[in-house]
């Protein structure tokens, strides 16, 4: 995060615009907000391990799964040039293995 604050913030200095400044300045509110300890100090990442659906048991990774139907209302532009009739969201499911089931195996969750 330190890496690409500073990046941007650079961008920031040499173009003017200001999406760099807002990008720059939220990286910084994220480190503040999640990756600070109470004594100082910074943590170096966070845990994935959260529940997949409330009140469930927390699992590998969860907060950060995106379902088809989700992929879909997101990702809904056609993708232009395509040989065949497809949305952007198409593109990145066939890109990534993106199934109903998931593309990671319950032995690697």
């Amino acid at each position: 995060q330190a890496q690409l604050a500073v990046a941007y913030s650079q961008a920031f200095q040499l173009s003017g615009d200001e999406f760099y400044s807002d990008v720059a300045k939220g990286i910084l509110q994220y480190v503040a907000r999640s990756l600070s300890h109470r004594s100082g100090g910074f943590y170096s990442a966070e845990d994935a391990d959260s529940p997949p659906e409330r009140g469930l048991r927390p699992k590998e990774g969860a907060y950060y799964v995106w379902t088809v139907k989700e992929v879909q209302q997101l990702l809904p532009e056609p993708v232009l040039g395509a040989t065949e009739p497809l949305t952007s969201g198409q593109l990145l499911m066939k890109h990534y293995g993106l199934t109903e089931a998931g593309n990671i195996s319950p032995s690697q969750a």
